[in-house]
């Protein structure tokens, strides 16, 4: 049984305030959540359409592009962190961030965590939590 509900991309960039409002300008994309740590924009979600995707400044080990890095985190929601890691990790996924729960401020907590599959790339299991 699945326990997956939706599947969002992360976008790693330098300077996630210049890309928010590039992508407000070139696709009407509306940001409906945005949280920093410092100057720093750690998380800022946007539809445009029927589309979510996310944003974030490279940091915490993330890196942009032009920098190197990942371009895109996948961010798998979910019904239970705990068993779509243990699933993912018994097939061959790797640990990058244990799951663990996280209080974002303003009323965001998730349950999640990090992890490498065998062919580069990442993903962020999150379990949203009342």
């Amino acid at each position: 049984m699945s326990h997956i509900q939706s599947l969002q991309p992360k976008l790693v960039v330098d300077g996630a305030d210049k890309a928010i409002a590039f992508y407000a300008a070139a696709f009407d994309a509306v940001a409906s959540d945005r949280f920093a740590h410092g100057d720093r924009v750690v998380h800022a979600q946007l539809t445009a359409g029927g589309a979510r995707f996310t944003i974030k400044d490279a940091g915490d080990g993330d890196l942009a592009p032009s920098a190197g890095g990942v371009p895109v985190i996948m961010s798998l929601v979910v019904d239970d962190a705990d068993a779509v890691c243990a699933q993912a990790l018994a097939a061959g996924a790797h640990v990058i961030y244990p799951v663990e729960d996280h209080d974002y401020g303003g009323g965001h907590r998730d349950r999640g965590g990090r992890l490498g599959d065998p062919f580069g790339h990442q993903w962020m299991v999150v379990q949203p939590r009342p």
